[in-house]
């Protein structure tokens, strides 16, 4: 008891000669403030306002109106510096808890490429970097050396082009053994309130090239991302872990979270999981699970940003894979008239680079749907290229080629589809093809050309050239016989309800915008055999069809008892379909 009581007093004495050494050395204090403020800039800091100091009960320093001397860059309006009593009890002055309240940071637009000041705790010789590994190595050295740092509604902009943060909230946490990192907080990001937590283990161990464990979780309304491994960074800047991205729209984060004039389609809600290997400036994503406008893939990916495009490639499989979201993602369908003159833009051509190999065990696109897809997209030098190798659909196989030249002007798109052996009928219920039907197998092909501005454009512009060819069908609702009798009628008086084999079914079409020209029909059936060619409107259904019937009765009996052959009777169809006039003679 009385050992304690000699103690108590002993401290007692050192205390009150201790403290009014403290209370002395205040300007010492004083530059100690400035000094870890300064290496945090990277610049000279001056103290417009008053400056205080409180040594009971709590040993502290504080200034208002704190300013970068060489220009505009900082601002904070008032700094509280709590200092170490312990420290302080031996005359030496260390922060404990740093608070920084509204300050104001507009970074240059370009940072020198080290710190101001160096932590005697941090000293390393770091090796040259650029981009974000160097950001990362400057704010790890610039950190202040205070086990706590805590900044209330600040305000950060990083240079003149690139974006910034406003109301943040954050607190920063040195580990016991000062080596570890826990910032945590909130902030606002380009109109969004977003919350974050960062765990380092080490931070010596990442400024002196080796790597330490990282645990980051963000999340905001326009994107949830989370981070779980390990991190270094020497020259490979190396990163590896578990990492885990959702979006309601891929579009909205990039412009959210990067380039708001990124001409990205907006796809819709993406999510991406994987095991993360990044080094230098290659990323590789294995064991990925992709979700994509509901969509749900697995596979793996890798992204290189040695260029100033990004380019991303890698192989997914979907069990279901609907392509109809991603398609009027690229091109919007009109909803309105007033629709038809919104541009589509194809700019993301430019920006990024993809090469990426799809299958799909099932996929659809609108009212078809094909089984076993392999497919290919490619995203290169302003051309994008959509490539179905092999599909199973509508009974029969496909094969399909888009290519979309944004470098043309204006900009082009071209196209190449092959179907084989498919059920015809079933192609006339996915086009919604309903006034006359065909049954049977069919062989088809078609050339598409067509600018790539807006859908008034391609509705007057688009080319194509379709072949069809159909064996040993059936035909219902036209019926070749009502060119067998001469005069005139309506094309409905003979064709309405009929039902007609077919041993050949030959058309080729050719269109330029909604004018469409028949250049070759040809129907054999057991009743004759019709060939026609002219002119239709898919706009106004107005047609002008001449054509001929070469009856299957090859000979007639004619008044001297001879045969003669019987000849093609010439008919004309004009008028609006379904129901135009027909003439023969």
């Amino acid at each position: 008891m009385r050992a304690g009581i000699v103690l108590g007093a002993l401290a007692l004495v050192a205390a009150l000669v201790v403290l009014p050494r403290l209370s002395l050395g205040s300007d010492e204090a004083r530059g100690m403030l400035l000094a870890e403020l300064e290496r945090a800039v990277g610049g000279p800091v001056s103290i417009d306002g008053p400056v205080s100091y409180s040594l009971l009960p709590i040993t502290r320093i504080s200034a208002e109106r704190l300013r970068m001397d060489d220009g505009e860059a900082l601002r904070v309006e008032r700094v509280v510096a709590d200092l170490d009593p312990v420290d302080a009890m031996f005359g030496r002055a260390s922060i404990s808890r740093l608070v920084l309240i509204r300050p104001e940071y507009h970074a240059e637009a370009s940072e020198p490429a080290g710190p101001a000041g160096t932590d005697l705790s941090d000293t390393v010789v770091a090796p040259p970097a650029d981009g974000p590994r160097a950001m990362a190595m400057q704010l790890l050295a610039r950190l202040p050396s205070a086990r706590m740092v805590d900044i209330r509604q600040g305000v950060f902009r990083a240079g003149d082009e690139a974006g910034g943060f406003s109301n943040a909230n954050l607190v920063v946490n040195r580990s016991a053994g000062g080596d570890g990192l826990d910032a945590a907080g909130s902030f606002v990001w380009n109109g969004d309130t977003t919350t974050m937590r960062i765990k380092l283990g080490s931070k010596k161990a990442l400024m002196t090239g080796g790597s330490s464990s990282v645990d980051f979780v963000m999340s905001s309304p326009t994107l949830v991302a989370s981070f779980d491994g390990d991190a270094s960074l020497d020259r490979n800047a190396g990163i590896t872990g578990r990492v885990q991205l959702e979006s309601p729209s891929l579009s909205r984060s990039i412009d959210w979270l990067a380039d708001p004039s990124a001409p990205v389609p907006n796809v819709g809600a993406l999510s991406v999981a994987g095991d993360l290997i990044f080094a230098g400036v290659d990323a590789n994503l294995q064991n990925a699970d992709v979700r994509i406008a509901g969509s749900n893939g697995r596979g793996a990916l890798e992204a290189s940003f040695a260029g100033d495009t990004a380019t991303v490639g890698g192989t997914l499989a979907f069990e279901r894979l609907d392509l109809t979201p991603l398609v009027r993602a690229v091109a919007p369908l009109p909803d309105d008239p007033f629709d038809l003159t919104r541009r589509i833009d194809v700019g993301f051509t430019q920006e990024i680079g993809l090469d990426l190999r799809l299958s799909a065990e099932r996929a659809m696109l609108g009212a078809v749907t094909a089984e076993d897809v392999a497919a290919a997209l490619l995203v290169a030098d302003g051309k994008a290229t959509i490539d179905v190798g092999d599909a199973i659909l509508l009974g029969g196989r496909g094969q399909a080629n888009i290519v979309v030249d944004s470098d043309q002007m204006p900009p082009q798109a071209t196209g190449h589809l092959t179907l084989s052996d498919v059920d015809t009928a079933a192609l006339f219920a996915a086009l919604d093809i309903t006034l006359v039907g065909v049954a049977g197998r069919s062989d088809i092909s078609a050339e598409m050309t067509t600018p790539v501005t807006d859908w008034a454009s391609i509705s007057r512009n688009v080319q194509f050239d379709t072949r069809v060819r159909t064996q040993s069908g059936v035909l219902t609702g036209f019926d070749p016989d009502v060119f067998r009798r001469p005069g005139a009628r309506a094309l409905a008086e003979g064709t309405s309800g009929a039902t007609v084999p077919f041993t050949r079914l030959e058309t080729r079409l050719a269109t330029f915008g909604p004018r469409i020209h028949l250049r070759e029909f040809v129907l054999a059936s057991g009743t004759g055999t019709v060939r026609a060619a002219g002119v239709l409107s898919a706009l106004t259904h107005e047609m002008r069809i001449r054509g001929t019937f070469d009856s299957a009765t090859p000979m007639t009996a004619s008044n001297n008892g001879e045969f003669t052959t019987s000849k093609p009777v010439a008919f004309t169809m004009a008028g609006h379909w379904p129901n135009p006039d027909v003439t023969s003679r």
